[in-house]
Order: structure tokens, then C-alpha cells, then sequence
């Protein structure tokens, strides 16, 4: 047998995470004589922090594109080979008793920022900056109308993960989840801030604990510009360099099932529904709460030209706010596998 192939996969909805929990990718790299193994059967912090360093190698990975855009801008070795899209439900959130009931209000008002201390790449806190800098232009303002105050965030997310040894175990179960924005809702019921920002399946666990309410939508579902991009938009399907030049029929094989996982979802969509609900931690009823509904028939991945601006428009977001160490050409990351076939 040859080498193993690791993979990993955010907690978001992809064909990838189906097509890893319906057992279908490990059978077919079991039949090209490769073992499949997820981060989460690694038993140290170091090789699940590779989910966010792309410093394992022969991995792959499906998720948000700030971690592989984060490495690839520190010189790691990653392709994107696909992009899907999973639009978000995600708002700036108050408590009742605040006054703030639209965007408006938001003038002179402290907004949390997260700041993770110990983690190799904040992709939280840059998606927050976006959502937030999107809900005040909403208003008209800008980030100088508000007041931005930092909540840091000693643990880290590889110390939240979980080690399993289950095959096609996640790294974040559902208690992760449940607690993924602790220290921004203890801010908030404090009062330390008036508004936090919470996006997908967190925003309905973050509404329910602390009893907010929505005061300006900063979702995808309720922007409709083709142009927005954010961390879910587009998803990133990766594979490392060394992967990708030793064995391509492994990286095309994988992209292939994740592809014809996309197609399955959409004559099945109450058994996708169910997978993708245990992905992102939720009760299935609270999916369409936390993603655009129809969401099963819309996990195609493609390099398709608008998805590529996309990433160029998050690239550009990122450099400018000081994310990345370098600037990241689309050209340089992005390999077309269809078209060397």
C-alpha cells in the first residue's frame, strides 16, 4: 500500500465532508491501494494544527480559504484544485435591552473583535472584520463610526479539537461548536461590548445562549452581490504540493468523488441534510438558520470564473487588512486539474 493521505474538513457544509462520511472516498483510495486517515486520528496538537498550516504533507483539505490563502502567503506548499460556495446566515447580534435595533444605532457603539492569542491563523477574527465592515456600510458608516474592541482568546482551536479514531472522524465535534463564541457571548451578556457578529451554525447556538437579536444582517443570504466574497465564499478544496506531483490520479480521484458526492446531494437531499447537520454541529432543524436554504443541491465544486474572482476579491481583503505576509497571486495557488487531464 502506498503512502497515506491525510484529510481534514472545516466544520461548513461541502461535498467533501460527504463524501468522506459516506464512506465513498475511503473506498475508492482503498482501491487505488491508499489509506485515507483524518487529523483527527492524529493523537498530537501539532499535526491537527495542520489544518490550518497546510504543513502536513500528502493532505488534503476542504473548508474556509483564509487558512490555505494564510499559508500559501507564508510560502506553503498548496494547490486549490476547487471552489464551492455555502452562503451564510450571519448578522451583527445585540440584546434587547440595548437600544441598538438597526444599523443606525451602531454609531459610537463597541463592537467585539475576537483576537486569538494562541492560534497560527485568526481566520475568525479576520471573517468578523469583514462581517462587521460589511453591517456598517450598511448604514452608511465605516469603521471609524464604531468602536472596535478586541476580546482575546487564549485556547486555541487545535486544543478544542478532538482526537478520534474513528475513519472519517471531524476534528470539531458538536460541544466545540456549542462553544465556539463563549468568550465573545461573555462579552456581550457583560456588557464589555453592545455587538458581536456570528455567521452560519453558530449564529443560532450564539442567539439562543444570549438571548440577542439580529440588528443588521451581514450574511450572503441577505447580500445578493455576486461580487461578495467572506471565509465561506468561495470554500477551498486543497491538497498539498508534494501530494499533487507524486500521485495526480489520488488528487483526481478525490476530485472526483467530491464532485459526484455534489450530484448525490442533489437527488438526496434529506440524507445530505443530515450529514451536513452533524458537520457544522446543529440540529437539523436549525440548518436552514444557520445556511441559504437548499443548500443539498448546491455544493457543486468548480473553478468556474465568477468563483475565481471571488477569491481574488477575499485575497485582496485579506492583504489590505494585514492577513497575509505576502501578496497571493490566484494564478499561483489555484491548479486546473480538467485542463491538464
Amino acid at each position: 500500500m502506498s503512502a497515506d493521505v491525510w484529510f481534514t474538513r472545516c466544520p461548513v457544509p461541502t461535498a467533501f465532508s460527504l463524501a468522506v462520511s459516506t464512506g465513498r472516498l475511503t473506498e475508492r483510495l482503498t482501491g487505488l491501494d491508499t489509506a485515507f486517515r483524518s487529523l483527527a486520528t492524529a493523537h498530537d496538537e501539532e499535526t491537527r494544527t495542520t489544518h490550518f498550516t497546510q504543513a502536513q504533507p500528502r493532505s488534503v483539505r476542504h473548508g474556509g480559504n483564509i487558512p490555505p490563502l494564510v499559508a500559501a502567503s507564508r510560502g506553503a506548499d498548496v494547490a486549490i484544485i476547487g471552489l464551492s460556495v455555502a452562503p451564510s446566515n450571519a448578522a451583527l447580534l445585540a440584546r434587547p435591552e440595548s437600544g441598538i435595533t438597526s444599523a443606525e444605532d451602531l454609531r459610537g457603539k463597541v463592537i467585539g473583535i475576537p483576537r486569538r492569542l494562541n492560534d497560527p491563523v485568526d481566520f475568525w477574527r479576520a471573517t468578523v472584520l469583514q462581517g462587521v465592515t460589511r453591517a456598517v456600510r450598511t448604514a452608511g458608516l465605516t469603521l471609524d463610526d464604531v468602536e472596535l474592541r478586541d476580546i482575546e482568546i487564549g485556547r486555541s482551536f487545535a486544543s478544542d479539537s478532538t482526537s478520534r479514531d474513528t475513519a472519517v472522524a471531524t476534528l470539531w465535534d458538536a460541544a466545540f461548536m456549542l462553544g465556539f463564541q463563549r468568550e465573545e457571548s461573555a462579552a456581550l451578556l457583560s456588557g464589555r461590548v453592545d455587538a458581536i457578529f456570528a455567521e452560519g451554525a453558530n449564529r443560532p447556538i450564539t442567539e439562543a445562549f444570549t438571548g440577542a437579536t439580529a440588528v443588521v444582517e451581514a450574511g450572503e443570504t441577505a447580500h445578493t452581490d455576486p461580487r461578495l466574497s467572506s471565509n465561506l465564499r468561495p470554500l477551498t478544496l486543497s491538497v498539498t504540493g508534494d501530494l499533487l506531483r507524486a500521485d495526480p490520479s489520488i488528487v483526481d480521484a478525490i476530485l472526483d468523488e467530491t464532485t459526484a458526492a455534489a450530484v448525490w446531494a442533489q437527488s438526496q437531499a434529506d440524507a445530505a441534510r443530515r450529514i451536513i447537520a452533524a458537520e457544522v454541529g446543529v440540529a437539523e432543524e436549525l440548518l436552514d438558520r444557520s445556511f441559504a436554504p437548499g443548500l443539498a443541491a448546491e455544493l457543486d465544486v468548480s473553478l468556474d470564473p465568477d468563483r475565481l474572482v471571488l477569491l481574488e476579491h477575499q485575497i485582496a481583503f485579506l492583504y489590505d487588512q494585514g492577513f497575509l505576509d505576502r501578496a497571493v497571486d490566484v494564478a499561483e495557488v489555484v491548479v486546473d486539474r480538467a485542463a491538464v487531464a
